[in-house]
């Protein structure tokens, strides 16, 4: 990688490719980076870093198309081969991670955020109970239409979530999950990319007419 640009208070975007990405990048800080590798396909919609030392990367073959919010020493990392529809919503703080793994399909409208913007207090303690906590998505997980994800949510390899579930725990690998809170309604499950709309009746009944992924094992 090169630098592309680097300005007087060590904030760098690394970046070597064709011109064809559509993001607005804004530091409020300091000695930030954002990496873009160059096989990326698109990067579209706003990176903002509100803080120093916070790091945004998009990895080779991803597209994402939405807005990301860097906090203070966070770290967003989204895989390889990994494609986002529209209008995701990332949000960090507080020195958390939200990393996003290769070939995952993230549809429109999806939210992952680690805090809740304003600090909750138990009024007897007086100790804040709703600390930021990182997420983790991992290889080929398949996030449904208006997905919400919060801190503290582990996603494991292979998995998919329903649309409009809302995620706050561990999702075991190769499992359907669904509802709000999401939980696991199918288990020894695996999906692939054909799309439906583009696809001929009576073609994709058994996977004996699909190029399998790397991803089909039972749940553990």
């Amino acid at each position: 990688m090169m630098v592309q640009d680097q300005d007087q208070n060590g904030n760098v975007i690394y970046y070597r490719g064709p011109l064809k990405h559509r993001v607005n990048v804004q530091f409020v800080g300091n000695n930030n980076t954002l990496l873009i590798h160059n096989e990326a396909k698109e990067l579209s919609g706003s990176v903002k870093f509100y803080g120093d030392f916070g790091h945004f990367s998009l990895g080779a073959m991803s597209s994402f198309r939405g807005q990301v919010i860097v906090g203070d020493k966070c770290k967003v990392s989204i895989g390889n081969k990994t494609t986002v529809t529209k209008n995701c919503f990332i949000n960090t703080a507080e020195e958390t991670d939200v990393i996003i793994g290769d070939d995952c399909m993230i549809a429109s409208d999806t939210i992952l955020r680690t805090h809740d913007s304003h600090p909750i207090f138990d009024v007897i303690t007086q100790t804040r109970i709703n600390i930021a906590q990182s997420i983790i998505i991992g290889n080929h997980v398949w996030l449904g239409d208006q997905v919400i994800v919060l801190g503290g949510a582990k996603i494991e390899d292979g998995s998919i979530i329903g649309i409009r579930g809302l995620v706050t725990g561990i999702i075991t690998n190769n499992s359907i999950a669904v509802g709000t809170p999401a939980r696991v309604i199918r288990k020894d499950i695996a999906w692939e990319r054909p799309n439906l709309n583009k696809t001929k009746l009576n073609v994709l009944y058994d996977a004996s007419e699909v190029e399998c992924c790397d991803y089909w094992d039972k749940t553990k």
